[in-house]
């Protein structure tokens, strides 16, 4: 405390806190005497939920004393928040003032008129290339509208995982008639309109004042406890915004050059991650298995016939006296394969969003070791190819800046095991492939995103194109995914940024979708449904997310596999359908 401590009294519920005045825009300026009980508890909600203040935050706002959103950015001290205001043109010296202070101050909630940002975007402002913005959580607005085309500059120029904030209020009320849920996905285009009263407001006692006030409107038309006469419309609904487009991995071009170009051409920045294809290693299994042939300590014992994907797979085997922990998987390199497409990607990267990260995507050990090795043999060789990953993850991050790093692991044997759908492999408990999935994670430093991509398999032969669509196993619906993604995210210890689902060509029906109610993997974490297929489609895709709408809001959109075995005439007309998908 100062020299001259505070001095706090106990008030009536409807003592006068302050007076406001009316903007003018409804007529002759009008004063509205607000009481403590219900600007006060209002507050705390504004801040505490809408806006998601924590203790400790610092809140940025453009404003002046002379208008009420400085009387809901001071109720920020309530939360135990500093609020910071910007007095001035948020525009001086150029666009970028107001994010260069929120850098330097290390603002998590920053506030701004619509104006605002409606300039930066004209203007061509990047923030997030200039500025560090990693603490800011929250972007409130206010004033008027946000048009969609606005708010995609946002989530490409400011940050995907910034939350968007629209708030509609009004002078009479100091409070907002709708604010925002930052649990939830955003959307935009739409109108929402309030009808039911809420305990704010202006107080007008037990007077005539009040009595008149009610006998001129219906009750249904005043918001926030007799307050305004005309309702203010947020546009707020129609016309999801999805997460972006996702591509799961392997991609039939030439080279990871003509990925990335192909990739900035079609889908520019409705994209995050970008893969490199794949295209150093076209065949997972026949790349892999002779890779493993080349450990010192591997013997070919032959082969075997998985009648469920017509191929015939090598079994190998840890040759005598030797052990698991001795081998040296140095020739099965993930490391410097990545480290060469990544300079490729930068040279691309400026074509795409400045958030947008070079995605690398590897194989499970239990999918490598369970599919070539001898079953027995498991228990010690999938804790020693574990390693071996743990290995190449640090090989890449010494090259690779984790800002500009993405790892998806790609889990497509382990449903089949839980399912037991491949003859002559084991059955597992769901419990224990959900644990070692999640174990993985720990693999993955925290600054480089990590994703999963959920899949049933999509293992038919290179020269067998008439395969088209089989999978190791066809649930008839999401809820072993389901269930998967919410044990890897609870058992985790870090965030899951993404999570990729198969949606098989003909299985797009609500049956299928009806278990994404269950998932419980939090708002930070993007859902990718694999509803892109070239078979029937810009239709049918479409009517694919029309469909998944109804379970799940705020996904984005993928392939149900990679599009390695795809045609590499059709990758464009495929890229172009996730383009045309995502708002």
């Amino acid at each position: 405390m100062g020299e001259h401590d505070p001095v706090f009294a106990w008030v009536d519920f409807e003592a006068p806190l302050w007076v406001s005045f009316s903007s003018g825009a409804t007529g002759a300026l009008k004063g509205f005497v607000h009481e403590h009980g219900g600007f006060l508890p209002d507050s705390y909600k504004l801040s505490g939920l809408y806006f998601a203040l924590r203790h400790g935050d610092r809140f940025l706002r453009c404003t002046t004393t002379d208008w009420m959103v400085w009387n809901l950015f001071v109720s920020g001290l309530l939360i135990g928040a500093t609020s910071m205001p910007y007095d001035g043109s948020p525009a001086f010296p150029d666009p970028k003032r107001l994010f260069e202070v929120a850098s330097e101050q290390a603002v998590a909630v920053l506030g701004v008129v619509h104006g605002y940002l409606r300039t930066c975007a004209k203007a061509g402002v990047e923030p997030d290339r200039v500025f560090d913005l990693g603490d800011l959580r929250v972007l409130d607005f206010t004033g008027a509208p946000l048009s969609a085309r606005y708010r995609v500059w946002v989530r490409d120029h400011v940050g995907v995982s910034v939350h968007v904030v629209s708030v509609t209020g009004g002078a009479d009320v100091v409070s907002g008639f709708a604010g925002s849920a930052p649990a939830t996905p955003v959307w935009a285009g739409g109108d929402l309109a309030a009808t039911r009263r809420r305990p704010a407001g202006p107080g007008f006692g037990r007077t005539p004042r009040r009595r008149r006030a009610f006998r001129r409107f219906p009750v249904q038309q005043w918001m926030l406890n007799a307050s305004i006469a005309r309702v203010a419309v947020c546009r707020l609904v129609e016309g999801m915004i999805m997460a972006r487009a996702h591509l799961n991995g392997s991609v039939s071009l030439s080279s990871a050059s003509e990925v990335f170009s192909v990739v900035a051409e079609i889908l520019g920045k409705q994209v995050h991650r970008v893969p490199d294809g794949e295209t150093s290693r076209p065949e997972w299994v026949r790349n892999l298995g002779s890779a493993l042939l080349n450990v010192d300590g591997v013997e070919n014992r032959g082969t075997r016939f998985i009648p469920e994907v017509q191929q015939e797979y090598p079994v190998l085997s840890i040759a005598d006296g030797v052990a698991a922990d001795d081998l040296d998987f140095s020739p099965v390199d993930f490391a410097s394969i990545a480290i060469q497409s990544h300079s490729a990607f930068l040279s691309m990267r400026e074509r795409m969003a400045s958030d947008t990260r070079f995605m690398v995507a590897l194989p499970t050990p239990t999918a490598v070791m369970g599919v070539f090795f001898q079953l027995d043999q498991l228990e010690s060789l999938v804790p020693a190819f574990t390693r071996h990953l743990a290995h190449e993850i640090t090989a890449m991050t010494r090259i690779i800046p984790p800002q500009n790093l993405a790892l998806q692991w790609d889990v497509a044997i382990e449903p089949a095991l839980i399912f037991r759908s491949l003859a002559g492999m084991p059955t597992f408990p769901a419990e224990m492939v959900h644990t070692q999935l999640a174990e993985l994670a720990s693999l993955v430093p925290t600054n480089i995103e990590l994703g999963y991509h959920l899949c049933y398999g999509d293992p038919r032969p290179d020269t067998d194109i008439a395969s088209r669509g089989r999978h190791f196993t066809l649930p008839e619906d999401l809820e072993m995914l389901v269930a998967m993604a919410n044990d890897i995210c609870m058992q985790a210890g870090r965030n899951v940024n993404w999570f990729s689902m198969p949606v098989p060509v003909g299985q797009g029906t609500d049956t299928y979708f009806a278990p994404l109610a269950d998932l419980r993997v939090g708002s930070a974490t993007e859902i990718y449904l694999g509803v892109v297929h070239d078979e029937d489609g810009l239709a049918g895709s479409q009517r694919r997310v029309d469909t998944a709408k109804r379970h799940l809001t705020g996904f984005g959109v993928s392939t149900d596999c990679g599009m390695g075995r795809i045609e590499p005439e059709a990758i464009r007309p495929l890229l172009e359908i996730h383009r045309d998908l995502v708002v």
